[in-house]
């Protein structure tokens, strides 16, 4: 057991939000995100089986770069960080426009 009690527990968790400039509003609004991501990796028809894929690895949270390294690895196909990144904007914009409505998801949260 890595903490002493619960107290120096939360009193930990408190400084590393606080040191790292991440608010609890900020963390559940990226939990959020990454809930609609893979819900609309469930749900879209993706033009390409390669927008499917970098979305996949999107959902999981992996970055740019590490996606291209990624799909280097996997010999699926030589694609540079800006059309990874392109293709995450898109789908990003199109998943923000089927489930929020003013910032919100369709359910008011």
């Amino acid at each position: 057991e890595i903490e002493s009690n619960e107290e120096e527990l939360k009193a930990y968790s408190s400084t590393f939000f606080i040191k790292h400039k991440y608010s609890r509003e900020l963390w559940e609004a990226k939990a959020e995100y990454f809930r609609l991501a893979e819900h609309f990796l469930n749900d879209y028809k993706f033009q390409t089986e390669l927008d499917k894929i970098i979305w996949t690895y999107h959902t999981n949270a992996i970055s740019v770069r590490n996606i291209v390294d990624l799909l280097a690895k996997a010999k699926i196909k030589k694609v540079s960080k800006s059309k990874v990144h392109s293709i995450v904007k898109t789908l990003a914009t199109k998943m923000k426009a089927r489930y929020l409505v003013n910032g919100r998801d369709k359910d008011g949260h």
